[in-house]
């Protein structure tokens, strides 16, 4: 049987989901849906995705409740097979069918037995649940900032306790992999034990993932929504820097430090991700890192949080670099002095390697090192130029292959014209170099 996890957050309004009923009806009866202004409507959006995590999260349950109710009428239908074998190569194929049957039946039963108290009828999950109530009740009495602070708190606990599920049912697959001890069938005894200890194990996993994931988000940026004008409009810059467009960029979040030695080597020891060239102290940059470097390490970190992160695309990138500014550099139209690390910037570090992170001030969306230091890795394809680029800040990457990537951002040893906001580098996607680096993303838009 495949992964059980349903995808997306589609609201569910049929079928013998017990939501769908109060998910329809709560959002015909505020009153003014329609015509609600905006503050109203963000919350009711809020409402929306937050019963489409209860939904879901109640599908899943309904969907594994099924299952095992399925699973264990398939062992019975088995072993009746086996009752009716005439000859030995009949019980021969009917023990092996039942033997399979039987050990699938035991590993939903393990998943069932860790989901039902830990994560569909916990009481966080249930108060989750219950928040939607009082949300619907602050909406209704026009207030739309109580119901988004316990609309987030309901968002946060549902959305942990998918992870936790997923969680649950990849380390069910890992540990009845090979749960078969003979030619006899299933060893009951040991498929005990390892559901068992599963629970144990599973608990303490989830527990440190939670962790590991507050940390990551603790480090994250939320960059509001906006419009800017990207481009060269200095008359510093080159070609590749026009023509000067209007971009809309949807709100979303962006480390405040490039990923450290530190962060990286986490992914290193878990055997994910290539050992970055440069040995540099824990709370430098890593650097020596190739695109594709990046990629496997935001699969990794993706997978070991629960939460999507990527590369910010090229536009996002500088909008948060400039930070509203619309300068040369993030803190103004003149490079000044120590207040980045590039050649003839006034660092320490300059032409020596990359300074740690955060050692000088952020820019106004508390952002560091958007100029200087290292080159960072973008998610877009290399173009010549903006001719044709989109008015939304989305990657530029018709080919998902290509060969060329864009940096920003200039390093240590390039002269500070290339750490303006509006200056763009590129790489070979394979390649790796002591300047380049990179920073995390994530959409929250």
């Amino acid at each position: 049987m495949g992964a059980l996890l349903l995808v997306g957050t589609s609201v569910v309004t049929g079928g013998d989901n017990p939501l769908s009923g109060f998910i329809f009806s709560t959002i015909k009866s505020i009153p003014g849906f329609d015509t609600a202004p905006p503050l109203n409507n963000e919350a009711v959006a809020l409402q929306d995705k937050v019963l489409a995590l209860a939904t879901e999260l109640k599908d899943v349950q309904n969907r594994l409740r099924r299952a095992v109710i399925e699973g264990r009428i398939e062992v019975r239908s088995k072993a009746q097979s086996i009752d009716l074998a005439e000859t030995e190569t009949q019980l021969a194929d009917a023990e092996r069918e039942y033997a399979s049957a039987d050990l699938a039946y035991r590993r939903l039963s393990a998943l069932r037995d860790v989901a039902n108290l830990d994560i569909f009828n916990n009481p966080e999950t249930l108060n989750a649940i219950n928040l939607l109530g009082l949300a619907h009740d602050h909406i209704d009495q026009g207030q739309p900032q109580s119901a988004r602070a316990v609309l987030v708190q309901a968002e946060t606990v549902l959305l942990d306790k998918l992870r936790d599920y997923a969680q649950a049912e990849a380390m069910v697959a890992e540990r009845f992999f090979d749960a078969t001890a003979d030619d006899q069938g299933v060893n009951s005894e040991r498929v005990t034990v390892q559901a068992e200890q599963l629970r144990r194990d599973w608990r303490s996993a989830s527990q440190t993932r939670r962790r590991f994931a507050a940390d990551v988000q603790a480090r994250m940026i939320t960059v509001p929504r906006g419009t800017f004008e990207m481009g060269d409009r200095t008359g510093l810059g080159n070609l590749t820097e026009q023509p000067v467009r209007t971009v809309l960029v949807p709100s979303f979040q962006l480390s405040a430090f490039e990923v450290t030695v530190e962060e990286y080597q986490k992914c290193v020891v878990d055997g994910i991700c290539a050992a970055n060239a440069a040995a540099l102290p824990p709370e430098m940059p890593a650097t020596g890192l190739s695109w594709f470097d990046t990629q496997n390490y935001l699969t990794w970190l993706s997978l070991e949080t629960g939460d999507e992160y990527r590369l910010p695309t090229e536009a996002e990138w500088e909008y948060a670099a400039q930070a509203n500014g619309g300068d040369a550099y993030p803190w103004g139209a003149q490079v000044g002095s120590g207040l980045a690390n590039c050649v003839n910037c006034g660092s320490p570090w300059e032409r020596v390697g990359p300074a740690p992170v955060a050692s000088f001030a952020p820019n106004a969306f508390g952002l560091y090192d958007m100029a200087g230091n290292i080159w960072e890795w973008t998610a877009d394809c290399w173009y010549a130029d903006y001719a044709g680029a989109p008015a939304i800040a989305i990657a530029r990457q018709d080919n998902v292959l290509c060969a060329d990537r864009v940096m920003r951002g200039g390093s240590w040893d390039n002269e500070a014209w290339l750490a303006r906001t509006t200056y763009r580098g590129r790489g070979r996607a394979d390649m790796r170099h002591d300047l380049y680096g990179f920073r995390i993303a994530k959409s929250i838009d």
